[in-house]
């Protein structure tokens, strides 16, 4: 596949879809072969495919004691730190071999453009109701998110 090559004036036209997709205006619409060629010119141009294709992108999330999933960005604008991310549950869910990975393990053993197909249609980890109880014997074997305890926001 040859390296896609875009102009100035090409290249604000694709941000400024891809905005406006962002903010719910309408935007581009990329085929499978127009995603692999954008990401592979966003790679060779040293630029974040994450935030340029946003809504093509997952990223990843993890579980904060409430039981919901959170970005990165959502745990240092709460907490005001990375303390809590670095020691929260990943978001995993289960492939074909019905074992749990995380968005960047899917990404490494499909490709980037087939993990998203994948993930989006991938069966979700659950939480584990046994440990919030204090009764999983499974521990680390268990195929279920531990949730850490509640915490309170750091103002």
């Amino acid at each position: 596949m040859a390296a896609l090559e875009l102009t100035d004036e090409e290249q604000m036209w694709l941000q400024q879809q891809i905005d406006n997709e962002e903010n719910g205006e309408g935007g581009v619409v990329l085929t499978d072969d127009m995603e692999d060629e954008m990401l592979h010119f966003l790679n060779a141009t040293g630029q974040e495919a994450d935030g340029a294709l946003g809504s093509l992108q997952n990223s990843e999330k993890r579980f904060d004691s409430d039981g919901a999933l959170y970005t990165k960005e959502d745990f240092i604008k709460y907490y005001s730190t990375t303390d809590q991310w670095n020691e929260a549950p990943v978001e995993k869910k289960f492939d074909s071999d019905n074992k749990p990975y995380s968005y960047s393990e899917f990404v490494a053993f499909y490709g980037e453009v087939d993990a998203n197909r994948v993930w989006e249609v991938a069966r979700k980890q659950e939480i584990c109701t046994k440990f919030q109880q204090g009764q999983c014997e499974f521990a680390d074997r268990c195929i279920y998110v531990h949730l850490p305890p509640p915490r309170s926001a750091v103002k």
